[in-house]
């Protein structure tokens, strides 16, 4: 966010497409470690990366490389539908991220060390 108050014209327009790729992204693959980061240790939730991404796509879909590239409705959109395209990645992050196992947590994935997963 920092380098959007520097940033020209062009890379102002890429900065906040990637902020909201890397918001959708996050909230919709990695929901599980967001809430527990959120709870344990007082990170932002994932209203916070709806927000933040929703925001920067808006922001995004209105500039004019965005019409140039032919990319405006599909980032007003993702804007729209942000929490909607989100659970959407959930659902499929679950399913293909279960290596085999319903019963195998994301959590013991991205901390194998912790005992007692």
């Amino acid at each position: 966010m920092t380098a959007l108050e520097k940033a020209d014209d062009r890379t102002s327009f890429l900065i906040r497409v990637h902020i909201g790729n890397h918001s959708l992204f996050l909230a919709g693959v990695f929901p599980d470690r967001i809430r527990f980061r959120a709870e344990a240790r007082g990170f932002p939730d994932l209203k916070y990366y709806e927000a933040i991404g929703r925001t920067q796509y808006r922001v995004a879909s209105d500039h004019r490389l965005a019409q140039r590239y032919a990319v405006a409705d599909v980032l007003s959109t993702l804007a729209e539908r942000f929490q909607t395209t989100r659970l959407a990645l959930n659902d499929i992050a679950d399913r293909l991220f279960s290596l085999g196992d319903a019963n195998y947590a994301l959590e013991a994935l991205l901390n194998p060390g912790k005992p007692g997963q």
